[in-house]
């Protein structure tokens, strides 16, 4: 099976909460608690897993007959190895769970007051960000004999429900939850003036993960 073919169901984790959580925009402390942010992390991603576990497992429990035009021409990979069972377990085990991330731009904000465009300090940490991720796909996929991926979420609904949502928790908090949307993916913001060179050599070497 090869990771990143067939996205079977991805799940967003919205950075931005844990920035405000663990970081220094809502006036709780000085220096953002990075350890806890990680720690945390840990968990939420692990949260996800298990729900993505959970998610297909109903996906995969499913008969042929619902989709027969599917498993009857075999359109997807090994789709007639399900032909004719109860499930579609042999099909779909080829498909990825994506762990999503939504908003690197305003959880950098709000850890650290400044965006992983603007601070070293803050760009560093966003890599590490997805450099774990990254490694816990790769475990969940050991763990659970399934693919697992990470997705950079682009999420044009999501980017302004998660902020909408951030608003009610939160309240306005600038830099944060100050506008329409939340930042897609790991990109820089659009807002920020930045030339085309400088935002590609400083968002490329996170599509590596």
């Amino acid at each position: 099976t090869i990771s990143g073919r067939g996205n079977l169901s991805p799940i967003t984790i919205i950075l931005p909460k844990l920035g405000l959580d663990y970081g220094i925009k809502l006036g709780q402390r000085d220096k953002a608690d990075v350890n806890g942010f990680f720690k945390e992390l840990n968990k939420v991603s692990d949260l996800v897993a298990e729900e993505l576990v959970r998610s297909t497992n109903y996906m995969m429990s499913q008969s042929p007959k619902s989709a027969p035009f599917i498993y009857d021409n075999n359109l997807v990979l090994d789709a007639d190895k399900s032909k004719g069972k109860d499930n579609v377990v042999e099909t779909l085990k080829h498909g990825t769970n994506a762990v999503g991330i939504l908003g690197m731009a305003e959880c950098c904000i709000a850890m650290f007051g400044k965006h992983h465009g603007e601070s070293v300090e803050a760009y560093k940490f966003a890599l590490k960000i997805v450099r774990l991720l990254n490694i816990k796909c790769k475990e969940y996929a050991e763990q659970y004999d399934l693919n697992f991926g990470l997705y950079f979420t682009p999420a044009e609904n999501l980017c302004k429900t998660a902020v909408n949502m951030l608003k009610l928790h939160y309240g306005e908090i600038e830099g944060v939850t100050d506008k329409k949307y939340l930042t897609n993916s790991i990109h820089i913001p659009v807002y920020y003036k930045i030339d085309a060179y400088t935002k590609i050599a400083l968002e490329s070497p996170f599509t590596q993960y």
